[in-house]
């Protein structure tokens, strides 16, 4: 067993263990409690096949933790699981936090070599998946695989399996409970740790903050094996007693009809969905709210979705290391235009310069985030534990108080954030600071734009130039003087060495399975145009 897969972690600053949550559980192992406790028919967890009241849904994770300990799981060893969104991924989940497992999510959509290969980085000691992905990952490789296999099927059968007398044991709320992974299909994987608090906090303090917390009936559209996903819909659902539906798929046709056939009042979706939904032929009813993530909302695709749905969609900041959502707009209007939102109750967000020195309103520096000092969240946040397997990341995260997040930003006068872009994705015109999201937002004010993204290339005498790709929305007839206009709206807007420099129009923009548009397919894409 890895040691730092199994040990408490201490906050960053070396300090005492994270304050408790307030009003709810503390680890995820319970989250389930009160609700069998209150309202154990209530219904909890529902897919396509199947449905459990919280009774029901108590009593299969029960079994799915008996299952996980008879395949060789156990405290601090890690469980990977990789299937379609629907009750199995969810219980699975659970299941291993009940018994102090780490759960590493393999995003279904990844091809099977880098399932495997995560799934070996983080030396995985079961791993849960539907057949074809197991079949996939077999056919690798003439070895045996070295971990033990569970095949879950749609009907629930893998959990018939399970021994009987499963005895819940106390969980460390603070240990590692999950490694979540966000390289990619490319580069070095980077397993970001967290614990059960860790991730429980965030859908707490949504819970307390946010209407996008409230106990509506919850759907969930995005990738279930994507821990922050998680986090947004069961965990938030469960914390409310109220109940999560999974859907398989988010094509717009039969998006509408989920959201009308299941009574889904909530949900969490990427940019591109609150797009389909604004231009639906026939908006769903019984919607309240909506939150948008994995990149920022554009201005007029907000506007357009408030005037057809009548509340605005809740635009939100986050990042994996945090984690999940850091800052949210709200439903009612309140942020300014362009703004990522106030940040969540238990978090002090801090603009920073590169020695570490918070500057004040309106200057841009470094995105950071830390516990608030004061009030009932007080000393409640704890951001990720470190990185599995890299050690030189772990120690630099441990360098500070606060989480240096590696995005620009800055905040107004009234503790708004609006975010620029990563240090990454600053491009660098002749001297001077080019941010991508700031020329993004004057292009996608424009209704005629589904979405667009800015990425620096090469240049022999200014060291970059910029490039802006553009998705017209759909129905656009006349490209050239949608570009034409953009070039002026830039004009108007933006000073000259902001501008773009480059424009090219895609009919889709490229995204990974979270949803995020791949910037380094784009630099290529440009590259080869050039």
């Amino acid at each position: 067993m890895d040691a730092m897969a199994s040990r408490p972690t201490a906050p960053a600053d070396g300090g005492a263990a994270p304050a408790a949550i307030p009003g709810g559980p503390q680890d995820i192992a319970s989250i389930l409690d009160r609700a069998v406790r209150e309202s154990p028919d209530a219904e909890a967890l529902a897919d396509p096949s199947r449905r459990y009241s919280y009774g029901e849904l108590d009593a299969a994770v029960d079994r799915a933790a008996a299952l996980l300990l008879k395949l060789g799981a156990a405290r601090g060893l890690r469980v990977a699981g990789s299937a379609p969104n629907g009750c199995d991924i969810v219980i699975a989940f659970l299941a291993t936090q009940r018994i102090g497992a780490v759960w590493v999510g393999l995003n279904r959509v990844l091809p099977a070599h880098e399932k495997a290969r995560l799934a070996g980085h983080a030396g995985a000691a079961v791993l849960l998946a539907d057949a074809s992905t197991l079949a996939e990952m077999a056919a690798l490789s003439g070895e045996p695989a070295p971990w033990a296999v569970c095949e879950m099927d749609a009907a629930g059968a893998w959990l018939k399996t399970a021994p009987e007398g499963f005895t819940r044991r106390a969980i460390d709320p603070h240990a590692v409970a999950a490694i979540n992974y966000t390289s990619g299909t490319t580069g070095e994987p980077k397993g970001i740790l967290h614990s059960q608090h860790s991730l429980l906090a965030p859908a707490a303090a949504i819970t307390a903050f946010s209407l996008a917390g409230a106990p509506f009936r919850r759907g969930v559209i995005l990738p279930l094996t994507i821990t922050n996903v998680m986090v947004v819909g069961p965990l938030i659902a469960f914390l409310n007693g109220a109940a999560c539906i999974c859907a398989t798929g988010a094509k717009p046709a039969e998006l509408i009809d989920w959201i009308e056939r299941e009574r889904i009042e909530v949900f969490s979706a990427v940019p591109a969905v609150v797009y389909d939904l604004v231009h639906a032929e026939a908006p769903p009813r019984g919607l309240k709210a909506l939150l948008s993530g994995g990149a920022p909302l554009p201005l007029a695709t907000a506007s357009l979705f408030h005037e057809r749905y009548g509340f605005w969609a809740t635009n939100t900041y986050g990042l994996t290391e945090a984690p999940t959502i850091v800052t949210e707009t709200g439903a009612r209007g309140e942020a300014p235009a362009g703004s990522s939102g106030l940040p969540l109750p238990h978090i002090a967000l801090t603009i920073r310069d590169e020695s570490g020195r918070p500057l004040p309103a309106g200057a841009v520096g470094e995105i950071c985030l830390e516990a608030v000092a004061d009030g009932p969240w007080a000393r409640v946040y704890s951001p990720t534990l470190g990185y599995w397997r890299d050690e030189a990341r772990s120690h630099a995260l441990a360098a500070t108080p606060w989480l240096r997040t590696g995005d620009v930003g800055r905040l107004d006068a009234e503790g708004w954030l609006f975010v620029e872009d990563r240090k990454s994705e600053l491009i660098l015109r002749g001297g001077s600071n080019v941010y991508p999201q700031e020329i993004a937002r004057v292009i996608e004010a424009d209704r005629r734009v589904a979405a667009c993204a800015i990425v620096g290339v090469p240049d022999e005498r200014l060291g970059e130039r910029s490039f802006a790709f553009v998705q017209p929305a759909s129905g656009i007839a006349d490209e050239d003087r949608l570009i034409d206009d953009l070039r002026e709206a830039c004009r108007l807007a933006l000073p000259s060495y902001k501008r773009p420099d480059f424009w090219g129009l895609l009919p889709v923009l490229p995204r990974n399975p979270a949803g995020k548009v791949m910037l380094p397919e784009l630099r290529r894409m440009a590259r080869t145009l050039l």
